[in-house]
């Protein structure tokens, strides 16, 4: 997932052994790949809040380019703006202060007293990866 290389993966899969499934994290893994495979965003970032063992820093890795691209594909979607609390919870970040820092690293600048985010005005820009 990080680099990418579905076929590298697909042909993994195909060689798996039942046996490995019934591993807590290989299992995990598996729903991991499900959800990005299938670009279901959601699912992916609240497995990761929930990853089990050392699984979540593995994922770091490739994590926030997933939560970039998810943000990129929302403020294409929602016109005209959305609440601060659905991204919060979407991007499964732990608070306000975290989301308005993700935004800004991003180069959307979003005023603490604002309660939405302004899809218009960030639409056709290019974000920071």
């Amino acid at each position: 997932i990080y680099m990418k290389e579905t076929l590298d993966v697909a042909y993994l899969l195909d060689e798996l052994v039942p046996a490995a499934i019934s591993d807590e994290c290989m299992g995990f893994s598996l729903m991991i790949w499900d959800a990005w495979s299938m670009g279901n965003y959601i699912k992916l970032l609240r497995l990761y809040a929930k990853a089990p063992k050392m699984s979540g820093y593995v994922m770091d890795m490739f994590i926030d380019r997933e939560r970039t691209e998810f943000l990129i594909s929302i403020i294409k979607a929602f016109r005209p703006d959305i609440k601060l609390s659905l991204l919060i919870n979407w991007l499964q970040l732990e608070n306000e202060k975290a989301l308005i820092e993700f935004l800004k690293q991003r180069g959307i600048e979003v005023d603490g007293s604002e309660d939405v985010l302004d899809c218009r005005k960030y639409a056709n820009i290019n974000i920071k990866f």
